[in-house]
């Protein structure tokens, strides 16, 4: 149960961290985009980001659960 337990919570650390990452991005050099295009970019770009960001922070909260 620990093994799912440390894995979600990494997953759960993982987006969090993208969505800091991408909303200090916006603070710092303000609109990211130009138009509908580059908005939908921009989305498509957060989305695949934030799944490589789940993906380690599964992959790392499994491998810390490991080390019991």
């Amino acid at each position: 149960m620990s093994k799912v337990m440390f894995a979600t919570l990494g997953g759960v650390a993982g987006c969090l961290l993208s969505l800091l990452l991408f909303y200090l991005a916006g603070q710092l050099w303000g609109p990211l985009y130009q138009g509908e295009d580059e908005a939908t970019r921009n989305v498509k770009v957060f989305f695949g980001v934030t799944g490589v960001f789940l993906i380690v922070g599964l992959i790392i909260g499994y491998r810390c659960s490991n080390k019991e």
